[in-house]
């Protein structure tokens, strides 16, 4: 548990890595008399902003050897909004941006090239996006 309570203002701040569904217990005690005091319990909460889930959303099934496809992700946050994936990272499901034969996908635009020469009979390309966003 990684809490940090402020004693100045009393603002509590909760660790990101704090189990959502715990509850935490607070207490506030008045200066130079410990019998005045009151306790609040807090249920950690998750962030209704925060991504819950990414999903490719467009782009083609299948490209022609030295063509290009463009490829889209969409992100679905903690309160069920969803919004594109803007920043996302692209990658091979490798984890690379570069095949063998030289096919490509730009990790920040999602644009797949595949090379004359490519000889993969199927690859698969993933999309990832930071917590800020």
């Amino acid at each position: 548990m990684t809490i940090n309570i402020n004693a100045m203002t009393g603002q509590l701040t909760v660790s990101p890595t704090e189990p959502v569904g715990t509850f935490l217990a607070i207490k506030v005690t008045a200066l130079g008399n410990s019998a005045i005091f009151d306790t609040r319990t807090i249920q950690v909460i998750a962030d209704p902003n925060g991504i819950a889930s990414i999903a490719i959303t467009s782009g083609p099934s299948a490209v022609k050897k030295g063509a290009t496809g463009a490829y889209a992700a969409t992100l679905t946050r903690n309160n069920g909004t969803t919004a594109p994936a803007t920043g996302a990272a692209w990658s091979f499901a490798d984890g690379t941006n570069t095949t063998a034969a030289g096919s490509t996908i730009n990790a920040s635009t999602g644009v797949l090239s595949v090379a004359a020469g490519e000889t993969a009979g199927r690859a698969w390309a993933q999309s990832s996006a930071p917590p800020s966003q």
